[in-house]
């Protein structure tokens, strides 16, 4: 994103080149000594999916999105009552506290659903980092989607409870100490998600999109910053939630819900937050 901005400033990629001679982004699609199975098994169920036009912007949809700041204050505190309620939860990151938080405020608000898993689907970034699929890691400038990441399960009851936001903060770093910082687990048979991803259509799950580290903000097309980052895929069906740098160190939540959920999380949000 920063590098399509600037080069569309400068009007040609002398600017950006000199910039990042030491990190120009790197086209070269990785191979893993798995890749001819997988794509295989992948091309199989793609033959399958009926070609049609592709959708335009913006989507029909009974919703409206709105986002949230989560100031640096707010993180702070929400690691602290960790620390105070859960100390045996280690790794707790601005990630963590904020996928807890809007998690569990995402359940109470859209009400009961007996003692039924809600899921949260975590991505990660696998560039530069130890998996079990690509040896040695892919470069951190590979100019393309490398994604991985895991599956955090609590049962609604526990979720909604008083202390939901605890039991949402320790299935979250569990299943990302199992899934993401575990090499030997990251990436291992990505082929699994073709049936593992179907299972969660029938449940209420909530997908991360973004993260802390991401600041679209600093992407200048020539007009100046950014004052507002909105993400389009959000109004697609089901949950999802994006996670982004607000430019100053707070973090924005971006939402899309229907109007009457949207009222009713915007509510608990705000007042969660003096728990």
């Amino acid at each position: 994103m920063k590098a399509w901005a600037m080069i569309n400033k400068s009007g040609d990629d002398k600017v950006f080149v000199s910039r990042n001679v030491e990190s120009l982004p790197s086209f070269e699609r990785p191979i893993c000594k798995d890749s001819s199975r997988l794509n295989g098994i992948f091309w199989d169920v793609m033959k399958k999916i009926p070609l049609k036009p592709a959708a335009t912007h913006p989507l029909p949809t009974n919703r409206v999105r709105a986002s949230f700041i989560l100031r640096q204050s707010d993180t702070k505190n929400l690691k602290n009552l960790i620390f105070s309620a859960r100390p045996n939860i280690d790794r707790v990151s601005t990630f963590v506290v904020a996928a807890a938080y809007v998690w569990t405020t995402l359940a109470k608000s859209l009400g009961p659903a007996g003692d039924e898993n809600e899921v949260l689907i975590i991505g990660a970034d696998a560039r530069g980092r130890r998996n079990a699929l690509f040896d040695p890691p892919v470069a951190v400038n590979y100019f393309g989607n490398l994604l991985g990441g895991g599956v955090a399960r609590v049962e609604h009851r526990k979720l909604a409870a008083e202390d939901g936001f605890f039991a949402a903060a320790e299935a979250i770093v569990d299943e990302m100490k199992a899934k993401i910082y575990d090499g030997d687990e990251f990436l291992k048979s990505p082929e699994n998600l073709l049936t593992e991803m179907p299972k969660y259509r029938n449940m209420r799950a909530l997908a991360m999109v973004g993260s802390p580290k991401l600041d679209f903000t600093e992407a200048d097309f020539g007009w100046g910053e950014a004052e507002k980052v909105e993400v389009l895929s959000l109004d697609g069906g089901g949950y999802s939630v994006s996670l982004s740098n607000s430019g100053d160190g707070d973090l924005v939540v971006g939402m899309s819900l229907t109007k009457e959920e949207m009222e009713a999380f915007a509510s608990m949000f705000a007042t969660g937050l003096y728990m």
